[in-house]
């Protein structure tokens, strides 16, 4: 994965690549947990 640049480049846009995907699954999951909630609800 980080043959044709520096590891530290690389660990770093792991990195924030990690956080943006944590990020994105997290509100993702809260979206299907409302969505359910409300069908429940109803």
């Amino acid at each position: 994965m980080c043959t044709w640049m520096s590891t530290y480049t690389c660990m770093y846009i792991w990195s924030t690549d990690m956080d943006e995907y944590i990020h994105i699954r997290t509100r993702h999951t809260q979206h299907v947990f409302t969505v359910i909630m409300i069908i429940h609800v109803n």
